[in-house]
Parts: structure tokens; sequence; C-alpha cells
């Protein structure tokens, strides 16, 4: 920046400092907004029954990998199942 828009920028801030702040009340109008916002739930319900299913899906992957007669699909599944007690 040159000295001539730094000089602008200091009687700018100068005569900035010399007004007062505006007297604007305005919260009546927030709360007048917040009361009309609906309050949401705090997990949609698509989410939980997202998750069920996962879990669901998650919990019959996890049988049929253990009640299958050969062992093929047992090395993918390990590392999952190496948690289990």
């Amino acid at each position: 920046m040159t000295d001539n828009q730094l000089d602008g920028f200091e009687r700018l801030a100068r005569s900035a400092a010399c007004e007062s702040a505006p007297s604007i009340d305005i919260s009546s109008r927030v709360l007048r907004t917040i009361r009309k916002l609906q309050v949401r739930d705090r997990v949609d319900r698509e989410t939980i029954v997202f998750c069920y299913g996962a879990l669901f899906a998650a919990c019959a992957a996890l049988l049929l990998v253990l009640q299958l007669p050969d062992d093929s699909l047992l090395p993918m599944a390990k590392p999952f199942i190496s948690m289990l007690p």
C-alpha cells in the first residue's frame, strides 16, 4: 500500500472512532424468529432407520460367514471378527 492509501485509511478510522454506535434493538425480532422456527429432533428418523438396517445387515452377514460349511469367506471377515471375545 502507498502512503496516500494509508493516510485515507487513517482519516476514515479517525472519523469512525468519533461516531457513536447506532442504537438498534433487534432482540424482539430475534426472539420472534426463534419462536417461529420448528425445533427439529436431534436425530432424524431416517438416520435411525438407516442405522438399524445397517446393524441388521452386519449381523446377518456375520452369521452367514460364521455358518459357512467351508471357510472360503473367512479371511475376508477375519479382521472384523478378530475383535470378538
